[in-house]
């Protein structure tokens, strides 16, 4: 016959201050392992998007891979949309639209700068990716972005607000409703809409006319031009063609995906850091476990020498003290990992773009295995040694 569940329950009700600091301290170290873990997903989910298979990123040669230093002139700019492989899309006529002769074609092929300034009417002072774009063909080229309220940008004045944007500048989301107004770079901005770009550090920008942020930056020239292939297979054809064409020398064509890997690896430093982080927590709640469990079973040595006094096999009282002590574990587990999914989709911000932290089953199934690793193991050798003492000793053990 086995030892009764409810021995096991009346234990540890008996104990509860100890029981619940135990299980506290469990939680705790299960809470932090998620929020780690939870920080390294979100920004590797926030990079995972950045890059078009089918895009091309030009900047100036001289810039090297530095969106901020590139200076591309519109001479340069302009001819790139006719090389061999770029898409082009058909706009229907509103007043024709069966009439495909009456359609406007529209290369995908967008000039476009990118800025970083604070919003002169923001307390946080936050810096902020503005990104100026053409709005007839910056969708066709950024197809990550979607319009979620109201439109635009248009020329004039008007912007379009990712929607981590809040976040980033610490201000709440009604702040930013459409039809509200920005101050920065001496001029004031209308919010004629939002967008979302899910996984990628556009969701952390403002969106305008690249027109107006040029004029009030006193910039003639572009950052950055971006093309679309017409399939991944063309990407390679194009930048041949770009490297080859002697008039575009002082270019530099990368294709996307590969650009922003290298831009973000210095990101992944803090995916690592959090990961050796989490590993660090897991292996210090660990020992943590074991130290109180062991106290608390030892403790209890002459609990397992009468045990076996009355009858009850070795087997038997390791087990009962293994399943008395998941109990704790599994409960504290529990409550860690229930903290830990409060945080899910919170947002958190870096020097250049926000992220949201991801929370997912994976992430809950470590931190709760971890808890129960710490009630295994910390049950574990202190009840084995207690087993391995002569009933007479463990009876006289003080």
């Amino acid at each position: 016959m086995a030892i009764p569940f409810k021995y096991n329950f009346r234990n540890l009700l008996r104990r509860k201050i100890r029981t619940i600091l135990t299980l506290l301290g469990i939680a705790l170290v299960v809470w932090i392992m998620v929020f780690t873990l939870a920080f390294a997903r979100g920004l590797k989910a926030n990079m995972k998007n950045n890059g078009d298979p089918d895009n091309i990123i030009i900047l100036s040669a001289k810039a090297g891979t530095t969106i901020w230093f590139s200076a591309i002139s519109r001479n340069n700019a302009a001819p790139l949309k006719y090389l061999d492989g770029v898409k082009s899309v058909r706009i229907p006529d509103p007043e024709f639209p069966d009439d495909r002769e009456m359609d406007e074609v529209i290369e995908c092929w967008s000039p476009e700068v990118q800025y970083m300034t604070e919003v002169d009417d923001v307390p946080s002072r936050q810096l902020i990716s503005v990104h100026g774009v053409d709005p007839a063909r910056a969708f066709h080229v950024n197809s990550q972005v979607r319009i979620t309220k109201g439109a635009g940008p248009f020329d004039n004045y008007s912007i379009i607000i990712g929607s981590l944007v809040a976040a980033k500048l610490g201000i709440p989301r009604e702040r930013l409703a459409v039809g509200r107004t920005l101050h920065f770079k001496d001029a004031e901005w209308t919010i004629t809409g939002t967008f979302t770009a899910p996984g990628t550090m556009m969701d952390s920008e403002i969106w305008c006319h690249h027109e107006n942020i040029m004029t009030q930056f006193n910039r003639k020239e572009f950052a950055m031009v971006k093309l679309k292939a017409v399939s991944p297979a063309y990407v390679p054809k194009i930048l041949a063609a770009i490297k080859k064409n002697r008039r575009y020398q002082e270019l530099a064509a990368y294709h996307e995906p590969d650009f922003f890997k290298d831009y973000a690896s210095g990101h992944n430093k803090f995916s690592i850091m959090a990961i050796v982080t989490a590993v660090v927590i897991a292996v210090g709640g660990i020992f943590t476990g074991i130290n109180t469990m062991y106290t608390a079973v030892v403790g209890r040595i002459r609990e397992i020498g009468m045990l076996q006094v009355i009858g009850f096999s070795k087997a038997q009282v390791l087990l009962s003290f293994i399943f008395e002590s998941l109990i704790i574990s599994a409960t504290g587990g529990l409550i860690g990992c229930l903290a830990g999914l409060a945080f899910n989709g919170i947002p958190l911000t870096l020097t250049w773009f926000a992220f949201e932290l991801k929370v997912d089953f994976t992430i809950l199934a470590i931190g709760f295995a971890t808890a129960l690793v710490i009630g295994v193991v910390g049950a574990f050798f202190p009840a084995l040694q207690g087993i391995r003492m002569r009933m007479v000793d463990a009876m006289r053990y003080n």
